[in-house]
This record gives structure tokens, C-alpha cells and sequence, in this order.
């Protein structure tokens, strides 16, 4: 009624239609990091968009190659050995050096 001109669908049927994210758990571990922050270590919080992480597995931080290991996954507010995609996760990291500005 709005926008007579307009013929095409409404903006949650376009939602609707859009093919949904294929994420895949045997992919490498991909996690952007939303948050960085020191609580007895170095802790960072993101999402993982691909693979799968369990405690003990050694990660490469991009873009400066850093390996790090992880020594610890929170989900929520519940410590546990592993996280795949999809989740929201805090890993604990060690052999992460203080960057100099």
C-alpha cells in the first residue's frame, strides 16, 4: 500500500529466502576475536565460524603467525575440553606475547 511501485517480496520473506551458512566442523579452526583481554593469562572471545578446538591444541594467530596453545575453553559461563562452530567461546591462551606499541 506503501510503495505501490514495489513488486518484489517483503524483507522477511527475503530473509526467509537466503540459503543459510554452511558451516563445517572438519574445516581448519577459524574464530574471529571480538575481544581481547588479560585475567591470569590471555583470554579472547569470538565465535568460531569453522572447525572444532579442544584444550591442548596448538592455533596460529593471524595476521602475525603467533602459535599459541590453548589452555582452557568457556562457553557461557561453563569451563569444557572442546567447541565447535558455531558457539560463542572464550579460550584462555598461552606463549601470547605482550604486544609494544
Amino acid at each position: 500500500q506503501l510503495l505501490p511501485w514495489y513488486k518484489g517480496p517483503t524483507f522477511i520473506e527475503y530473509l526467509d529466502s537466503i540459503p543459510s551458512f554452511n558451516r563445517s566442523i572438519d574445516g581448519p579452526l577459524r574464530m574471529p576475536i571480538v575481544e581481547r583481554y588479560k585475567e591470569m593469562g590471555t583470554i579472547v572471545m569470538g565465535k568460531i565460524e569453522s572447525g572444532c578446538c579442544r584444550v591442548g591444541d596448538r592455533c596460529l594467530l593471524m595476521p602475525n603467525r603467533t602459535r599459541v596453545e590453548v589452555t582452557n575453553i568457556y562457553y557461557e559461563d561453563i569451563e569444557t575440553d572442546s567447541c565447535v562452530c558455531g558457539e560463542n567461546v572464550r579460550l584462555k591462551l598461552k606463549n601470547v606475547e605482550e604486544e609494544v606499541h
